[in-house]
């Protein structure tokens, strides 16, 4: 099928770069922080300008968002939208987006991960330096701070794994052109008629890339489900402490 040719008068769409995708999207997010900032201070029975203060009125509120953001958006990755697309786009299509998608979803777990954690920090070394007993509650149990500790390094091995595997799905895709596969639209493998008539070379060779490719990609797919696993313990763990007055 051949491409409409450009011509100047064509409007061009700008290839944005960085975490964000555009300035709507920072206004968008700004908004949601002041919405959330709003809310803490609303919640609060008295307003104050301490960092320490604020921490300790609103640590378990800000901790319960930055797990959420987390949580959402593993559940809606892992089991909404890869579905959606894989089974609406052309495989090799769809695995180009992915490409792109996968980096910025461990950035962003690693992230708001990385917010509970850093608050975690904060009032553990306040608890220790200052020896408020106060601060005591607002302490995670032991065993909820190894379970964040480990969804952590599980983000932190998906993101050093990805641009490996991108890199031997990108070669697979090469091979695949060859034999003439990678259009089809919910179906992982290559049609066998395809197979019987490309040389056996390429099927050989797309046999050994697919074949590492899908070491790779279980991988890091077992490491998201354990994320996700640990990340609904520790949902139902807020749960299970939260009190209503």
């Amino acid at each position: 099928m051949k491409m409409p040719s450009t011509t100047k008068n064509d409007v061009k769409v700008p290839t944005v770069g960085g975490f964000f995708l555009s300035r709507r999207q920072i206004i968008r997010a700004a908004t949601i922080f002041l919405a959330l900032l709003l809310s803490i201070l609303s919640a609060n029975n008295k307003v104050s300008f301490s960092t320490l203060q604020v921490l300790k009125e609103s640590k378990w509120k800000m901790h319960l968002f930055a797990f959420s953001c987390f949580y959402g958006c593993g559940m809606w990755v892992s089991f909404v939208s890869g579905l959606v697309m894989f089974n609406n786009l052309p495989r090799h299509i769809f695995g180009k987006l992915q490409s792109k998608l996968f980096p910025r979803y461990f950035q962003y777990s690693i992230l708001w991960i990385g917010v509970c954690l850093a608050m975690e920090v904060y009032v553990l070394l306040e608890s220790y330096f200052v020896k408020d007993s106060a601060s005591s509650h607002l302490q995670l149990p032991f065993v909820q701070r190894t379970n964040l500790l480990v969804i952590m390094g599980t983000l932190i091995i998906n993101l050093k794994l990805e641009p490996i595997t991108t890199k031997v799905m990108f070669k697979r895709h090469i091979v695949e052109r060859k034999i003439g596969t990678g259009n089809e639209v919910g179906v992982i493998k290559p049609a066998q008629s395809l197979l019987d008539a490309a040389d056996p070379k390429d099927v050989e060779q797309l046999k050994l890339l697919s074949k590492e490719f899908g070491k790779l990609h279980g991988m890091s797919a077992s490491l998201n489900l354990l994320a996700l696993i640990l990340g609904t313990w520790h949902t139902c763990w807020i749960g299970s402490i939260i009190r209503f007055k």
